[in-house]
């Protein structure tokens, strides 16, 4: 199908009306019925992450959210994290936490139970001490854990070195040091400062009754109130130029590389052009993009290599990223050649043939996102975050579709920076 149908197809589809009210107390609810399943997904969303963590306490964000179901004090119960993971249980739901809140999904006629505990975890969690220190010993754990895996390390110092001066430096669960050194009180400090009705969003999509729905919100979040005013952090995020290759020495028999620069936001009006743009250079379907048909089809180098220019963009600049793992006699043959790649690609672009094949690919994932009600709530959750109307993807369609190659070729070059990458090898020196 070519590109100008399934672009009229996106255009003309209907997601159908989504409601969006701001309570009185500064919460943004967003209601979707979808009558597809006996199922309801609720998930809320706090605009907080690790570069909010203070500078001696990363990880901070990270271990707050992750205390959410640990304990709940309200004014009628006292339950501890069996008690809310058994009673979660007993209607055939689940829950899981998350450094921005809480995701429920439930069989829907127990909507109204979810909500209450949704309410409960998210405005009346106790943060039990003993619960503090088993998340933050299963937590090192885990950041001892990825230092066994050299492309854990990778990305770790990748990140150092790309965000280096700015506020996202630091891996999101936090490091050994400074995950041991929280305590209740910044962890209680930390969710009084971010997780407010007027920071946060609640998005449920399902089948249930939105009348009924709405009627909960009210009666559950309507009492939510953090004294004080909210002020979120300001951040520069200028990055300081760092050191432009380092060497993570390990005696291994395979080398990990990922070399880069800082990307752009995801609010950016060209980020689904890029999105094109990545696809033909390093994440296509199939091996079909230029890093993965030229090193591992073609030439044998790498057993894995790919390519983004959106890497974890979102409200903060993402990373331009390109990554290979190969046998230690390849490395240095790989990496020039992607380097090669990527440099041509900045200068001269896509080919027409390439470019019309991406942007199919592009337009056809946009429906994907729609296939399960966790799918809807994601889309809407971001149309709101990024202040967009409910009918973005119309928007999407047709910045996709009007891109032409002159545009491609001259965005190719403003994007891809050959001479700011910053390249980092895990393997034998």
């Amino acid at each position: 199908m070519a590109v100008k149908d399934i672009s009229e197809r996106l255009i003309n589809f209907d997601i159908g009306e989504a409601l969006k009210i701001r309570l009185e107390n500064g919460l943004t609810l967003i209601l979707k019925p979808i009558s597809i399943f006996p199922i309801t997904y609720i998930r809320t969303f706090a605009e907080v992450t690790s570069a909010d963590d203070p500078k001696d306490r990363s990880g901070l964000a990270h271990i707050t959210g992750s205390m959410f179901d640990e304990g709940i004090k309200t004014p009628t119960k006292e339950w501890d994290y069996n008690k809310i993971a058994d009673f979660v249980e007993s209607k055939g739901s689940v829950i899981q936490t998350h450094t921005n809140g809480i995701a429920i999904k439930t069989l829907s006629r127990y909507v109204v139970d979810m909500l209450e505990i949704c309410r409960d975890v998210l405005v009346y969690s106790s943060f039990p001490e003993e619960r503090l220190q088993k998340i933050k010993n299963d937590t090192i754990t885990e950041i001892r854990s990825r230092k066994d895996d050299p492309r854990h390390e990778l990305m770790n110092v990748f990140r150092e070195n790309v965000y280096y001066g700015t506020p996202l430096t630091s891996p999101d669960i936090g490091y050994e040091s400074s995950v041991a050194s929280i305590s209740r009180d910044e962890v209680i400090g930390f969710y009084l400062r971010f997780y407010r009705p007027e920071n946060t969003t609640i998005v449920i999509a399902g089948d249930f009754n939105q009348a009924e729905v709405l009627g909960c919100i009210r009666k559950y979040f309507m009492d939510w109130k953090v004294e004080g005013e909210f002020h979120p952090n300001s951040y520069s995020f200028v990055p300081v130029p760092p050191k432009q290759l380092v060497m993570i020495k390990k005696q291994t028999f395979q080398s990990n590389i990922i070399f880069g620069h800082v990307g752009t936001t995801r609010e950016n009006p060209d980020f689904y052009k890029l999105r094109v743009l990545e696809t033909i250079l390093g994440r296509g379907p199939l091996f079909y993009d230029r890093l993965s048909s030229q090193i591992r089809e073609k030439n044998g180098l790498a057993y894995e290599v790919w390519g983004v220019l959106t890497r974890d963009a979102d409200k903060f600049p993402g990373t331009v990223a390109i990554y290979i793992g190969t046998e230690n006699k390849n490395r240095d043959k790989a990496l020039q050649m992607a380097k090669d790649i990527v440099a041509d690609f900045a200068a001269n672009g896509p080919t027409l043939q390439e470019l019309e094949g991406s942007k199919e690919y592009v337009l056809r994932s946009l429906f994907s996102q729609w296939e399960t009600i966790e799918g809807y709530a994601y889309y809407l959750l971001n149309v709101v975050r990024f202040n967009k109307q409910f009918d973005f993807y119309r928007e999407i369609a047709r910045s996709v579709s009007e891109l032409d190659l002159e545009t491609a070729r001259r965005l190719s070059g403003e994007y891809l920076r050959p001479d700011e990458l910053i390249t980092v090898i895990a393997g034998p020196e």
